[in-house]
């Protein structure tokens, strides 16, 4: 007989875990994948249980949703804000997606310099981030990508 000891709390708590990847993942499919499209609202309910409980993915999702207005009304604060809130977590896409919009003054003041660090931060990790980031960095000055260079993302998002 083997003894199987567990901390039911602990437990409790990868389970709650896995369920929150489970449900940014189904919000994810269904609002990004074509064959899902008459499930958009389903997607979209989905990823807003996981992004309120700080699912990352779900949460950039969310803000990419509100900010071309897919499934939900087009709000361009709202999705900047649920972007902000995964690139603090470290998630590569919103902070590429947040830099997008830095470049772009997308709901937020226009800031070529924030974006280029948030572009270099992030494109060893997606391949958007590498090419928007040599594109922008053509249109920037050596100080420019200086300063750029010079800036502490993590402390950025604290």
């Amino acid at each position: 007989r083997v003894l199987f000891v567990f901390n039911a709390e602990a437990l409790g708590y990868r389970i709650a875990e896995h369920l929150l990847i489970a449900q940014a993942s189904l919000g994810y499919i269904y609002v990004t994948d074509r064959n899902f499209k008459n499930n958009l609202a389903e997607g979209i309910f989905w990823t807003k249980k996981a992004s309120a409980y700080g699912n990352a993915r779900a949460q950039a999702t969310l803000g990419i949703a509100y900010l071309i207005g897919k499934g939900v009304e087009k709000n361009i604060p709202e999705g900047v804000s649920w972007i902000k809130k995964a690139a603090r977590q470290g998630n590569y896409p919103a902070q590429s997606m947040l830099a997008s919009c830095y470049e772009n003054g997308i709901g937020v003041k226009q800031n070529k310099v924030l974006a280029y660090a948030l572009y270099l931060h992030s494109s060893p990790y997606t391949e958007v981030a590498m090419e928007e980031r040599q594109n922008l960095e053509k249109k920037l000055s050596k100080d420019e990508i200086v300063k750029a260079r010079s800036i502490n993302i993590e402390k950025l998002f604290e």
